[in-house]
């Protein structure tokens, strides 16, 4: 940034420099979920983000409209415009030599239509969930997870492959936020699982299921991060490790 480039060259001034940022964490994220694009674009983000001393790229890799990570355990699910495994590790590899580290966001319980739609004898069409809310942006139903401990155990499948792929982020972002979770009051199987583990509505599930994703986070030797999203009164459910991005202060003030 200091640099002056003249016909005889680059010159820089004979100078002292003192410099540290207010921030540790400085990111930026990059929606890819709802709008592909292409590699290249991402590498040009990282070389803004590392003049900028940006130390943090966000990618937000699934949502209602497409999935754009390669799983390997649920392969229906993957969009057709995706990113390969060799294509995510080289960019990794990539940020890190610049200071940059990758923070990979999979999005749960809602923001889940994707899913929904690609595997729904495992996480529930959305066609079977009456009330469930339209958003303005899109016009289409957003989608929940159906809450059973299959999901569980195919969610821990696909945070391992993220944890695979992004092996030298300490930060795995769970989502969490603008779960329309009214929907669980008529999925028999949600409401079902909420009896069984003494959970008293559906706020409680939705703490519930922050608690046990951070938990499978955390388990993998990771730190889950979250979107503020989730009730007050589950706080205490939450590992207190979680990292919580307050983007809103409305449910945690």
């Amino acid at each position: 940034q200091l640099a002056e480039i003249t016909d005889d060259g680059v010159f820089f001034p004979q100078c002292e420099i003192v410099d540290e940022p207010d921030s540790s964490w400085r990111g930026v994220m990059i929606d890819l979920a709802r709008c592909f694009h292409e590699i290249e674009y991402l590498y040009a983000v990282a070389d803004l983000c590392w003049f900028y001393k940006i130390n943090r790229f966000q990618i937000h890799l699934t949502d209602d409209q497409a999935i754009r990570f390669p799983l390997s355990s649920l392969p229906n699910a993957v969009s057709d415009e995706h990113y390969t495994r060799e294509q995510l590790t080289k960019l990794v590899e990539y940020c890190h030599d610049r200071g940059i580290t990758i923070v990979p966001e999979i999005d749960a319980p809602g923001h889940f239509r994707a899913f929904n739609t690609a595997y729904p004898e495992l996480f529930g069409p959305i066609n079977e969930i009456e009330g469930a809310e339209t958003t303005a942006q899109t016009n289409v139903v957003s989608g929940i997870m159906r809450v059973q401990e299959e999901t569980f155990a195919i969610m821990q499948q696909i945070f391992k492959e993220v944890t695979e792929v992004f092996y030298d982020s300490p930060w795995i972002h769970i989502g969490g936020d603008e779960a329309q979770i009214n929907q669980w009051d008529n999925c028999s199987v949600s409401k079902k699982y909420c009896s069984e583990h003494g959970l008293s509505d559906i706020h409680e599930l939705y703490g519930h299921c922050v608690a046990r994703f951070s938990q499978i986070i955390l388990d993998m030797g990771r730190t889950p991060v979250v979107w503020e999203g989730f009730s007050e009164k589950t706080n205490s459910m939450i590992p207190k490790e979680t990292l919580v991005f307050s983007w809103e202060s409305y449910y945690q003030t």
